[in-house]
């Protein structure tokens, strides 16, 4: 066996040890000095850029910020306050006219009607009237009546269906047909493998998606690919 003795002295070779573990400690520090510094940048910039699309929504939803609590509170309702708000805000930020809804929630429908100044064509078993001028001391616009069980066959550029009896295929097979081309489809949705098992169905009708969770209610945001429709052409 052949016996190797190293050049450096004892001295020589700690001392090469501690500048090696200073370099490495340099190198931690200013790593974790750079992360805070970034994430704080990035928090200062998504601060930033959120009141700038808070004022903007200020400005042209008149109803922004309002929840029918009490009605929500009434109804039972699951859907988280902030879904329900993002739902009424879409509304405005893409200036949407025409919207269909199919859900068991009477409160999303009720609150999108009250909310939106839109006319609400809302499909559900339910053949009731709902008298949506007691909520007129609450918002700021005018209300617009829900249309129950609207077979129109024209296309709408809103589509929502929470339809709790169906998996997202359905919800999608179901509405697709009514889709504008420039419009938006909102599906919920319970499990992520649900969603995940359905990625190819949505890639070959066209769609392009993506998914938001607001705390227990999980949607996926569908439009159409136009661009892929071209091409297959």
């Amino acid at each position: 066996m052949i016996n190797k003795e190293s050049s450096l002295s004892i001295k020589a070779r700690i001392g090469l040890a501690i500048s090696v573990l200073v370099v490495l400690v340099i190198i931690v520090i200013a790593f974790i000095v750079f992360w805070r510094l970034k994430k704080k940048v990035l928090s200062k910039y998504r601060s930033l850029n959120y009141e700038e699309e808070k004022l903007k929504l200020q400005r042209i939803n008149p109803n922004f910020g309002i929840i029918l609590e009490e009605l929500k509170v009434k109804s039972k309702s699951s859907l988280d306050d902030f879904l329900v708000t993002f739902l009424v805000n879409n509304v405005y930020l893409n200036n949407f006219k025409s919207i269909y809804l199919s859900t068991q929630d009477e409160y999303l429908a009720i609150s999108l009607a009250v909310l939106t100044n839109r006319d609400i064509n809302f499909e559900t078993t339910e053949t009731k009237e709902y008298d949506l001028q007691s909520f007129g001391k609450q918002v700021e616009s005018k209300i617009n009546p829900i249309n129950i069980n609207n077979n129109s066959k024209g296309n709408f550029d809103y589509l929502i269906n929470f339809d709790l009896n169906k998996s997202i295929t359905e919800k999608v097979e179901e509405v697709l047909p009514f889709l504008d081309d420039q419009g938006m489809m909102v599906i919920d949705f319970e499990k992520t493998k649900e969603f995940k098992e359905s990625k190819e169905f949505l890639t070959q009708n066209n769609l392009r998606y993506e998914t938001i969770k607001f705390n227990k209610n999980c949607v996926i945001l569908l439009a159409k690919d136009l661009l892929q429709s071209t091409l297959k052409e």
